[in-house]
């Protein structure tokens, strides 16, 4: 009897020794995981500050261009990757005046667009409001009652991703219907007041599986549930357009999977053209 108590004890102790050394191995394993990671993202996004501390991000809907600012549901954050706020985060929540409906995007610089309104961050005021701006001695947009995502809905119907800011030759915006991809180009009889004549779409093909689903989009990059994309412009007739000075380019759209973004998918967070979050919240940039 005690000597199966004895071998039963060696054998506990055994356990335990095997479970702590493969604990602290795989502790170690996770800390040079993360140290080969950044070493793996800094080759595409090279440089790196510390970590991001916001835990309001894992909420995160839409980020205006430079990551500077994003938007959860029905709230804005100012992000500030380099240096913490008085409330010890990267993040501060900003103050908006009389929020319409739902967040959707926020478009060039600092103006940000709901379902039916778009909104300007006033710096004097610290807040966001309606989008009102000053041209050459005059007040335009202050009663500007429509967003462009309204428009656009009207239009084709439930929209399932909207983007009004991206790097695309020649467009305007991407949407996400139906898991189908439409570019649209806005013709307006007066830009400076927001008068749209017309919106048009072009639609690109999206080649998923049957299960892949579109669940982000960040400047002209789409993220499915499974992979990475980037929607390229390409010119239809680039060989007399370059050729001939009076004749102007047209342009197609392509839907190209981004190797590099896929292969390190599930270590991605938020990522755009020039940025990129990773799981441990480490910030990245190419644009710096």
């Amino acid at each position: 009897m005690n000597k199966k108590i004895r071998v039963l004890f060696i054998v506990f102790i055994c356990l335990i020794t095997v479970f702590t050394i493969c604990g602290c191995s795989n502790q170690e394993k996770k800390e040079l995981n993360e140290d080969t990671l950044k070493k793996i993202i800094s080759d595409k996004y090279p440089y790196s500050n510390n970590k991001i501390v916001c835990d309001e991000l894992e909420d995160a809907i839409a980020f205006n261009y430079k990551f500077s600012y994003f938007a959860t549901k029905n709230k804005v954050y100012k992000l500030n990757v380099k240096q913490l706020f008085s409330n010890e985060k990267n993040c501060k929540e900003l103050e908006i005046e009389n929020l319409d409906s739902d967040i959707v995007d926020f478009d060039i610089g600092n103006r940000l667009e709901t379902k039916a309104m778009k909104y300007a961050y006033e710096k004097n005021i610290k807040k966001f409001s309606h989008l009102c701006y000053d041209y050459e001695g005059k007040n335009y947009g202050c009663n500007y009652g429509e967003s462009l995502y309204k428009r656009v809905h009207d239009i084709l119907g439930n929209i399932t991703f909207y983007s009004d800011y991206n790097h695309l030759e020649n467009a305007d915006g991407i949407v996400v219907k139906d898991n189908e991809l439409k570019i649209f180009r806005i013709t307006y009889e007066n830009q400076v007041e927001d008068k749209i004549k017309d919106i048009g779409f072009v639609d690109v093909k999206l080649e998923l599986e049957n299960d892949e689903k579109v669940l982000f989009i960040i400047d002209n990059i789409i993220k499915t549930n499974k992979a990475y994309y980037e929607v390229k412009a390409y010119k239809t007739n680039k060989e007399k357009c370059s050729k001939y000075a009076d004749v102007k380019c047209e342009y197609g759209y392509k839907l190209v999977k981004d190797d590099f973004l896929t292969n390190n998918y599930q270590y991605i967070k938020f990522v755009s053209k020039y940025n990129l979050i990773d799981i441990n919240n480490n910030f990245y940039s190419n644009s710096f």
